[in-house]
C-alpha cells in the first residue's frame, strides 16, 4: 500500500465516523439538551399504595435507579447492538 492509499482510506474512515457521531447527536440530541421537568404525582401515589410485596416487584422510585450502570450495562450496548445493523 502506498502512502495516498492509506491516507484516502484514513479520510473515508474519519469521514464515516463523523457523519456517523453527528447522526446520534440528531438523534439523542433533544433527549439530551431537554430541560423539561415532569410531574411524577400520580406515579408516586402509586408507588405509596402498593403492598411492600409489589413494592419490590415494581420499583417505581426513579431515584433508586443507578443511572451510570443502566446507561453503561444497558442504555449503550443496545444502541451499539441495534444502531449498528
Amino acid at each position: 500500500l502506498d502512502g495516498s492509499h492509506i491516507i484516502k482510506m484514513t479520510r473515508l474512515l474519519l469521514l464515516y465516523c463523523y457523519r456517523f457521531v453527528m447522526h446520534l447527536v440528531d438523534l439523542y440530541g433533544p433527549f439530551a439538551l431537554f430541560k423539561g421537568c415532569f410531574d411524577d404525582v400520580n406515579l408516586n401515589k402509586l408507588r405509596l399504595a402498593m403492598t411492600s410485596n409489589h413494592g419490590s416487584l415494581f420499583n417505581f422510585d426513579p431515584k433508586t435507579i443507578d443511572w451510570d450502570d443502566y446507561f453503561y450495562r444497558v442504555h449503550i450496548p443496545g444502541v451499539i447492538k441495534y444502531m449498528l445493523k
